[in-house]
């Protein structure tokens, strides 16, 4: 009798060390800044509210992410502070990150990120905080400043 008590607890040891590891592969496989992101105000009169929504995707190995909503502005909205190719041309489907590459598990740089409020491009450094939450970093000289974005699909 003892004999097929240990062997079940071996089956039962078994089944959940083998459900521990597809779980643990599947959120590995989760684990990728590709999909629709949320940023939610986290100063001034914006504080609380959702400014905009990004989608991240992927082009032969290189992440680039555009806008994909801008709530709290009117529709068709036009980059008027952009410079450039941008210079009144439509926010919503503008692509502001771009040339990232996987450089980590959860971290993707080397590309570069344009501030639309501002009209100025940073250096960029994407990654995962966790599967839902996105750190975008944007980088000149030494000083960084860091935005987070939650993930909505």
């Amino acid at each position: 009798m003892k004999k097929e008590t240990c062997q079940a607890s071996m089956c039962v040891l078994f089944a959940v060390l083998v459900f521990m590891f597809l779980a643990v592969s599947a959120h590995a496989a989760e684990s990728s800044i590709v999909g629709v992101w949320s940023f939610i105000g986290d100063e001034g009169p914006d504080k609380g509210k959702e400014r905009a929504q990004m989608e991240i995707y992927e082009k032969n190995g290189i992440y680039e992410g555009k806008y994909v909503k801008l709530p709290l502005l009117a529709p068709g909205a036009i980059c008027s502070t952009c410079t450039g190719d941008r210079k009144d041309k439509p926010l919503v489907g503008m692509v502001f990150v771009w040339g990232m590459k996987k450089t980590g598990d959860n971290e993707y740089s080397g590309g570069r990120v344009y501030e639309t409020e501002k009209g100025k491009e940073y250096k960029c450094k994407l990654s995962l905080d966790n599967p839902d939450r996105l750190k975008l970093q944007g980088c000149i000289g030494f000083l960084c400043k860091n935005k987070y974005w939650n993930r909505i699909k």
